[in-house]
């Protein structure tokens, strides 16, 4: 079991923290979204932007998110 507190949460409790954490990862995605104009722009096509969000989105995503963990537990 992965726990870093002995307090254990009510279920409300545990719905709010799971809304807040799903807020967090929405607005931190949210200025990469909007501005996928300026991004994608430089693309020579459009296959070319796609291939590059299928390898980049998810690759970043994990990446970002390892970091965000392994700090917050430490």
């Amino acid at each position: 079991s992965f726990t870093l507190s002995t307090k254990t949460l009510t279920v409300g409790q545990q719905g709010w923290e799971m809304l807040t954490a799903t807020a967090l990862v929405v607005s931190y995605f949210s200025g990469p979204l909007l501005n996928f104009g300026d991004f994608s722009r430089y693309g020579k096509s459009m296959s070319e932007i796609r291939r590059g969000n299928r390898w980049g989105l998810p690759f970043n995503f994990l990446l970002f998110s390892i970091v965000t963990v392994v700090i917050v537990s430490g």
